[in-house]
Order: structure tokens, then sequence, then C-alpha cells
């Protein structure tokens, strides 16, 4: 699961229970055209604010794992026994059918 599909998912959540409460209390046509503006309004800052941390926080574990990914990646180099070369593996292989 990606983090769009996230905030698409708590997007469409906030709209229900928003849209749920203020159609169940009982307000004039003015006063809940009203309270739907504002906790749209509040509702999409929360969204906002809500992908920001996602996304930074998204950016900082990328940038974690593209560090750590190149520890190991050097580590392997320091620690691996050099490929035997075309011809140590044809002379090897000579030896082998001789015998």
């Amino acid at each position: 699961m990606n983090t769009k599909d996230v905030l698409i998912g708590m997007g469409i959540g906030v709209a229900v229970g928003v849209t749920t409460t203020l159609l169940s209390t009982p307000k004039s046509g003015k006063e809940l055209r009203n309270d739907i503006g504002e906790k749209s309004t509040r509702a999409k800052e929360k969204t906002s604010t809500f992908a920001n941390i996602v996304t930074e926080q998204s950016s900082q574990v990328k940038s974690q794992m593209q560090h750590a990914a190149s520890q190991l990646k050097n580590e392997l180099k320091k620690n691996s026994v050099p490929p035997l070369n075309d011809t140590e593996t044809n002379e090897g292989q000579k030896q082998k059918k001789a015998e």
C-alpha cells in the first residue's frame, strides 16, 4: 500500500464522518452550510498536514535506506573474494579433465 492510497482513504473517511455528523444535527440550512464549509476547510488542512508529514517521513526513510544500502555494498566489496578471470577458470577445468 502506498502513501497515495492511504491519503485517499483518509480523505474519504473524513468526508463521510463530517457529512454524517453535520447531517444528523438539527440546524438551519444557512448554519449547516457554514458548518460544512468550516469543517471541510479544517479537514483539508489536516489532510494536507498529514500528507506533508508522511511525505517528509517517507523521504527520510528513503534516504536512510539508500545510505544503508551503500554501506552494505561497500562492506560486501571490501570483504568479497575477487572473481576468477577466464584464464584461471579454463586452466582449472583443463586440470580436472586431465585427472
